[in-house]
């Protein structure tokens, strides 16, 4: 006997087989793009200071960046200060697991709706921070307002103990 062609039970053993895998490895693709946008959001957390000073420096103005909470995203806004007009720069959405729970500005712990954090146009800014909460995973990230320079901490956020020195008022040890 000469076959040429496949039976209706072999094409449904197939197409069956072709579904119970589809089902099984579609989980996984989503979770890979959750993961990517989680990934990419910590990246882009890192380089905020950095962006918004290099912003500020480039345009001649002041550069806030804040949480808008309704939006889900990190805002950065050029602030004209004779009109006191902000006009967004770019926006930093926050991936779906991902939460803002914490924040500081020059130490000590602020609400979201008052933490913006600054630089100006000579390069200067407030020193901030962040506490991002990523499923059972928590950590935190510091921005350093001289340079704009990030460093991410691996546990919850807590406010600045250091105590900064006026010029003058140090002591010389002998």
């Amino acid at each position: 006997m000469n076959r040429r062609a496949f039976t209706l039970v072999e094409v449904t053993i197939v197409v069956a087989l072709i579904g119970v895998m589809a089902v099984a490895v579609l989980p996984r693709f989503a979770a890979l793009q959750s993961g990517q946008a989680t990934r990419d959001f910590a990246s882009a957390l890192l380089r905020i200071g950095t962006d918004a000073r290099l912003i500020a420096i480039e345009s001649g103005q002041t550069v806030q960046v804040r949480y808008d909470d309704e939006r889900r995203v990190l805002v950065f806004e050029s602030l004209d200060l004779e009109t006191l007009a902000a006009s967004e720069q770019k926006a930093v959405p926050l991936p779906a697991l991902v939460t803002l729970s914490a924040f500081t500005l020059d130490g000590a712990f602020t609400s979201e709706a008052d933490w913006n954090l600054q630089f100006y146009p000579d390069g200067s800014g407030l020193d901030a921070g962040v506490e991002v909460e990523d499923g059972s995973y928590v950590y935190h990230v510091n921005i350093e307002g001289r340079d704009g320079a990030a460093v991410r901490g691996l546990d919850r956020l807590e406010e600045s103990s250091e105590q900064e020195w006026q010029a003058g008022e140090l002591e010389q040890r002998i």
